[in-house]
This record gives C-alpha cells, sequence and structure tokens, in this order.
C-alpha cells in the first residue's frame, strides 16, 4: 500500500484524496491552505490523517506527494515544501496547463516529478470521486512518475493517457472549451430561454443537452450536428438572429453567430448541406455581423 500526503483541500484535492483512500492508499497528511476543513470532507478522512499547515509540514516521508492548488501557486508550494521533502517520492501537481517541470525545487531533493491532471469537472470533493472513476488522467513526467500515475488511474478505475510539456497549454485550451465554455454556452441559451418562457425552463434544454453528449459518445460531430445550420435552413437563422438583436445585447447574438460559421464548416464536412445554402446562410450571418459593428 502506497503511502501520500496531499496539499489543497479544495474541489480536486478533496476527490482525489477520497478516491485513493477508496483505491487502497494510505493518506499520512493533508495540508491545506484555508483555517476550516469541509465538514463533509473531514468526517470521510481516516481519523489518523494529520491536518496541517504549510509551516507544520516540516518532514513528508509518504511515497508520494500531490499538490492540488492553483496553478499560480503551485511553484511557491514546491519551493516552500522541497526542504521537507525525502528523497525517493515522487510529487505530482494536478495542472493541466502546466508541465512537471514547475516542481524542479522538489526534483532537486532527489524526488521523480510528473503531472496528473484530472479530466473531468468535478463539483465537489464528495460527488467528485465517483466523477474521477468515469473520467481521463493526463500524466506527464518522468519515467518514473508516468508509470506510477498510470497505476494511480487503473486503481482508482480512470482512463488514463500521457501527453508531453509543451503541449499542454493547447491540451488545456481544449479542455476548457469543452467544460468552461460549454457552461457559459449554456448560460447563455438558459437566458435566452427564460426570456421566452419563464424563469424555470433552463430545466426544459438539459434532456436535449444529455441528448447531444450522449449521441457525441457514438458517433462523430457532423453526425450529431442538427438544427438549423444541419439543413442549411437560412430562413430559420435569420429568425433566430432578428429574435436576439431585439431582445438582448450584441452579445449573445456575436456568440450565436461565431457558433453558427462553426457548425456550417461541420456541415460541410459531413456533406450534409448543400454548398448553396450553406452560402446563403454565411451571408445572413455576415449581414448581422455588419449591422452589430
Amino acid at each position: 500500500m502506497k503511502s501520500f500526503t496531499i496539499v489543497g483541500a479544495g474541489r480536486a484535492g478533496g476527490a482525489l484524496a477520497l478516491a485513493l483512500i477508496g483505491a487502497g492508499f494510505s493518506l499520512d497528511a493533508l495540508i491545506k491552505g484555508k483555517p476550516s476543513l469541509r465538514s463533509d470532507l473531514a468526517k470521510r478522512l481516516p481519523p489518523e490523517t494529520l491536518i496541517l499547515s504549510l509551516s507544520d509540514a516540516t518532514t513528508i516521508s509518504s511515497d508520494l506527494l500531490f499538490i492540488a492548488v492553483p496553478d499560480d501557486q503551485i511553484k511557491v508550494v514546491a519551493e516552500r515544501l522541497a526542504a521537507s521533502v525525502q528523497p525517493g517520492i515522487v510529487a505530482f501537481h494536478l495542472s493541466g496547463a502546466i508541465g512537471s517541470d514547475t516542481l524542479n525545487p522538489i526534483a532537486d531533493r532527489g524526488a521523480d516529478i510528473g503531472s496528473l491532471h484530472p479530466l473531468v469537472s468535478i463539483a465537489d470533493p464528495i460527488s467528485g470521486v465517483k466523477t474521477l472513476r468515469s473520467g481521463y488522467f493526463g500524466i506527464e513526467g518522468t519515467d518514473r512518475a508516468r508509470r506510477i500515475g498510470s497505476e494511480i488511474a487503473r486503481k482508482i478505475g480512470s482512463g488514463w493517457f500521457e501527453i508531453t510539456a509543451d503541449k499542454k497549454p493547447l491540451y488545456h485550451t481544449a479542455a476548457v472549451l469543452a467544460a468552461g465554455h460549454l457552461v457559459a454556452l449554456l448560460d447563455a441559451a438558459f437566458e435566452v430561454i427564460e426570456r421566452a418562457i419563464d424563469p424555470d425552463s433552463p430545466r426544459f434544454l438539459l434532456p436535449l443537452v444529455k441528448s447531444v453528449i450522449e449521441n457525441l459518445e457514438n458517433t462523430n460531430t457532423e453526425t450529431s450536428l442538427t438544427g438549423p445550420l444541419a439543413r442549411g435552413d437560412a430562413k430559420t437563422v435569420e429568425r433566430h438572429l432578428k429574435a436576439l438583436t431585439s431582445s438582448f445585447s450584441a452579445n449573445l447574438a456575436n456568440i450565436y453567430i461565431s457558433l453558427a460559421e462553426r457548425s456550417v464548416e461541420i456541415a460541410r464536412r459531413g456533406g450534409d448541406s448543400e454548398t448553396l445554402k450553406s452560402v446563403e446562410i454565411l451571408e445572413e450571418l455576415n449581414i448581422a455581423k455588419r449591422h452589430l459593428a
């Protein structure tokens, strides 16, 4: 059984700690930054777990160290903990955007270093355990760190893949587009449907969103694209733009236009939208852009 120490008790750090415990790992210490620990997380930790502050962590002799703090704090934490780390430890951070070399102060103490990024959206530490098991980890680092990272993923029940440090900014951009920007897009859709029906109406869109995700699990974007952009229905697109520009700020219309242009590209790739109809839609979108400029 491998022992571990984890720095950070937020959503990702807390979920990873509980997932590792559930997979048979032994939690030595949880190093937290905030004065208090979430009660729902605290009661699920083994009673012998040490709860420490950074200044209290004078010796870290666990097999594994996980740094689960915001990206701009990782290097600071690594520098503060470097003198406490025992040689032979394997240290990971959980960032998807930066490489493991941020942990070089710990590597200089004889540790292997890596990054173990959970490619899922974690709402809270408790439900996040199940979420971790359903997703993938992006793994990068030294040979030993990558090997142990893949073992961790397998024991938790997650999938995994390797990513090189130089590609992590691009990789993380894709993750933000698929997750954070999806939430922003749905927030825009919720605002529109609330104006059309009532404040409770966003729930009507959720089965639609889930059905799209299910389609994408079984096929590709070209086949999953539906609606007026897939059909080449320029008149309906025109009605949408008129409704948006008459009822909302230019921001919502610009969101619609940008995504509609991308949808035309998808439809053309799929071969289901006639070229003439695509041209008509693009002309309509260009007219709307000029009007909004």
